[in-house]
């Protein structure tokens, strides 16, 4: 996976472990998120009802992990706004203390810290939750502290424990360089159908689903020339509405078969009444 990131924009890019040749990329510039795979890229504004289209989050994500590195996981605190007091220890290290409460749910935090080689570490950090639907403690504890060369120390790696004690997920450092924010959003800026991304070279996707404004599918017919439909209108979207307009059809059909069934029953049953009817008057003494 790999990162950049400036205060206004951007560019997440992981690769799938399994499938070498697929990739999962998403970015962010001007309010503007996007998600790009090798067939696909869509657009959403930030703040999109539809969770499943809020690609903001997915970086929000990654760059909580980078934060998570930095600090060897003591960036939770800000994410959940804990206030913070530092006490010293004998041993020169110190201890960071501090809780809040969200409605019925009471967060309290613990982390120790020491210096080594010169440079700050965090040793553990710990999180208690009571009072909620899930208690419990998470734990992040963390190694191979190093200065980087954005200046700061950070974590080589930082592992995060459930309430259980199981590892449940392993941030390993690889590298931290610094990057000019117009790198950043020259990376973070939309791809283009048809043309060059910088990270992943000529793209392959062929169609542009938008889902700012009133929505839109933009595709190259074999003239080069865009075309750009509703996206209403998207192949998929059509291919569905023809399949939910067969159904329809399938659902006439057998309310109309069962309408016919009845109607031939009754029927049936009329003839039968009247031919007993005239059998029995024809008995008659």
């Amino acid at each position: 996976m790999r990162l950049w990131a400036s205060e206004d924009a951007w560019r997440l890019a992981a690769r799938s472990l399994r499938q070498p040749d697929e990739y999962f990329d998403h970015g962010s510039i001007e309010r503007t998120a996007w998600s790009m795979t090798p067939g696909a890229l869509a657009v959403s504004p930030h703040g999109i009802s539809q969770r499943q289209f809020e690609y903001t989050r997915m970086g929000r994500s990654r760059r909580e992990q980078l934060c998570t590195l930095l600090s060897g996981g003591l960036s939770v605190a800000g994410e959940m706004r804990i206030p913070l007091v530092i006490s010293p220890r004998s041993d020169g290290g110190c201890m960071v203390s501090g809780q809040v409460t969200y409605g019925p749910v009471t967060h309290r935090l613990e982390a120790g810290c020491s210096w080594q080689s010169g440079g700050p570490t965090v040793e553990y950090v710990s999180l208690e939750s009571t009072g909620g639907d899930s208690p419990g403690t998470r734990r992040w504890t963390s190694t191979g502290w190093q200065a980087s060369e954005l200046g700061p120390w950070c974590a080589g790696e930082v592992v995060e424990h459930d309430p259980h004690g199981t590892p449940v997920l392993r941030t390993r450092l690889i590298a931290l360089q610094p990057c000019a924010p117009e790198d950043v959003e020259r990376r973070a800026a939309v791809p283009p159908l048809r043309g060059d991304d910088p990270v992943r070279g000529t793209v392959t996707f062929v169609g542009i689903t938008d889902f700012r404004d009133r929505g839109s599918y933009t595709t190259m017919d074999d003239a080069g020339n865009q075309v750009v439909r509703a996206l209403n209108e998207h192949p998929g979207a059509i291919e569905s509405r023809r399949l939910r307009y067969a159904g329809w059809l399938l659902a006439a059909s057998i309310a109309a078969g069962l309408v016919a069934l009845r109607v031939r029953s009754i029927l049936a049953n009329r003839r039968r009444a009247e031919h007993s009817a005239n059998t029995g008057e024809g008995s008659r003494p």
